[in-house]
């Protein structure tokens, strides 16, 4: 009989240590904001010639939360978001040596995982914030880009990728853009019941673009950084 409730109170215990240690997990469909920083070297001092710029686009994201104690809501967020980017924006461009009216197009799908160190606020039975901080490795698949010139119609040149060496579709050898990049974010989640809200500012430290070009005895290097924000609709459960 004393073994019997020995395993029912250690069960009981079991059960209220699972409770308290609850873990969680979250979907969510995002907007995001991707700014392509070319560094000076691109344009020296004329800020006209300056080829920055930004793209929008949509992400799936997921996340699951591993809670690290019993008596602090910290967490450990691990997740995977797959997102996708797109930007066209029409004037003026450079084709052959001369100024015509045109449209330039840029892709980029790429998978993010995120690892984030999180503390959950509860703000009475239905609300709570969630604060994090955290580093993020990206695998790009995608990252091409392609002219149109507007001559009654447009008339679009084949997408160049940018990951490949390769002088007809693709970049020349040493030019590339990088397949892998990591950076940091922070950014924080509003929920109330199931439904969360999450906003999100992070950039790249491993930029998406870094080459160094060598002429005697000097050396430059032209480099891409990228910053991102995001903003998440999302389901916890």
């Amino acid at each position: 009989m004393k073994n019997l409730k020995s395993l029912l109170v250690a069960g009981a215990m079991v059960v209220a240590g699972s409770a308290m240690a609850q873990d969680y997990n979250r979907v969510g469909l995002s907007y995001n904001y991707d700014h392509y920083r070319y560094n000076k070297n691109f344009y020296g001092n004329d800020k006209d010639r300056d080829p920055s710029f930004s793209s929008n686009g949509v992400g799936l994201n997921y996340i699951h939360g591993f809670r690290l104690t019993r008596s602090l809501p910290m967490y450990i967020e691990v997740g995977g978001n797959l997102n996708f980017g797109f930007r066209e924006e029409s004037g003026m461009i450079l084709q052959n040596g001369h100024s015509v009216k045109g449209k330039e197009q840029f892709q980029n799908l790429n998978l993010t995982v995120p690892v984030n160190f999180a503390w959950k606020f509860n703000l009475g039975k239905e609300f709570y914030i969630t604060p994090y901080y955290g580093v993020s490795f990206k695998v790009n698949f995608i990252t091409r880009e392609r002219i149109g010139i507007i001559n009654g119609k447009t008339i679009w040149s084949d997408w160049v990728n940018l990951l490949k060496e390769d002088e007809n579709i693709g970049m020349i050898k040493g030019y590339t853009w990088r397949t892998f990049q990591m950076g940091t974010h922070l950014g924080a989640t509003f929920g109330w019941k199931h439904v969360s809200l999450g906003l999100q500012y992070g950039g790249d430290f491993i930029p998406a673009y870094s080459v160094i070009v060598k002429k005697g005895e000097f050396s430059t290097r032209y480099a891409v950084d990228t910053t991102n924000f995001k903003l998440t609709l999302g389901y916890e459960f």
